[in-house]
């Protein structure tokens, strides 16, 4: 797939699930039971691969019990299946696969009308994926996911007549944590860089930011629902807002998006790789000293995976506060 910068940071559709309904509308709990309409088809949404993948997936089931199904973490007693792929390392790979082919046999047994798969698999493999597995209904990439219900409606799926489902039972995005206190909130979509060992700019495109405004809408409203420790997670964190400060000169970067959210809150860097400061002091803005594991202290490292990683190191073994990466847990309610 040739990268691109144009892709939604949320691939499943272009606006809004409600458009006429705020973005900072609740997010529905989900334990393990079904949410939606009791009468609609019941599709079992199956999530392998990272955080990423995670939320992705809640804001596909809230487009799908928008268009009137009723969806569950669960494979037993739907209709349809859908598996959202990893594609990432060989082990995620194989597990997506054999995920799809379990799928298939409940299909070939019965139990099943349909199955789908979609992801990060799919978008790098989908020409082999349907030579090898045609037994699948169909295969959906991260770039054509926004045509993801209205192909459900076309096979007869998704019913046709949103306007009779009750405005409570379409919601923005459906959680699907088993810990109602954590949280991810996911801040950008793909990489600018060409890492020897990773292929996410092939997968998930060019980096792309969402506005400060609105993850702060959608943190708000998860804190309202109980969360109190956020997980800040993107492909390349500390890469936050350059795409979008190319087209505004005002557009915050990390360090402004953290103010925003941790006015009273503690910030830890879990991880950290390459030099990619963003600017009035990088990550140290929002994280004090002393919260930033070191990555690795060998430069050789990060040079033979082409990450980037600049200058001699700090104290610490991993260069300065400014080359922290990746995952920020972001406690929130003061504990």
């Amino acid at each position: 797939m040739k990268s691109r910068r144009d892709l939604p940071v949320f691939p499943i559709t272009a606006e809004p699930v409600r458009p006429d309904v705020p973005s900072d509308v609740a997010a529905v709990q989900v334990e393990m039971d079904p949410v939606g309409p009791f009468h609609g088809p019941r599709i079992g949404l199956v999530t392998l691969g990272c955080d990423k993948n995670t939320v992705d997936s809640e804001r596909m089931m809230a487009a799908l019990v928008g268009h009137g199904a009723q969806v569950s973490s669960e494979v037993e007693g739907a209709d349809v299946v859908i598996v959202n792929t990893c594609g990432f390392i060989e082990a995620a790979k194989e597990q997506s696969v054999e995920t799809i082919l379990e799928a298939c046999e409940l299909k070939a047994s019965g139990d099943l009308r349909a199955v789908v798969a979609v992801g990060c698999l799919v978008q790098r493999y989908k020409e082999e994926l349907e030579q090898e597995i045609p037994e699948v209904d169909l295969f959906m990439g991260l770039t054509e996911l926004q045509g993801l219900i209205p192909e459900l409606r076309s096979r007869g799926i998704l019913p046709e007549d949103l306007e009779s489902l009750p405005t409570m039972e379409r919601p923005l995005r459906i959680m699907s944590s088993e810990t109602p206190h954590t949280s991810y909130l996911k801040i950008s979509e793909g990489c600018d860089h060409t890492c020897a060992f990773c292929a996410i700019p092939l997968m998930r495109g060019l980096h792309r930011s969402m506005p400060v405004e609105d993850l702060v809408r959608e943190a708000r409203g998860l804190e309202s629902q109980g969360v109190r420790e956020l997980n800040v997670i993107s492909q390349d964190t500390t890469w936050y807002g350059r795409d979008l400060r190319r087209r505004d000169p005002e557009a915050g970067l990390l360090p402004d998006l953290l103010r925003a959210l941790l006015e009273d809150a503690r910030c830890h860097a879990a991880s950290r790789a390459p030099a990619h400061d963003s600017g009035e002091g990088g990550l140290a803005a929002g994280c004090p000293p002393g919260s930033h594991p070191a990555n690795h202290g060998d430069r050789g490292v990060p040079r033979g995976d082409r990450r980037g990683l600049r200058g001699p190191p700090g104290p610490d073994g991993g260069g300065a506060i400014r080359q922290a990466r990746s995952v920020h847990v972001l406690h929130r309610g003061g504990y």
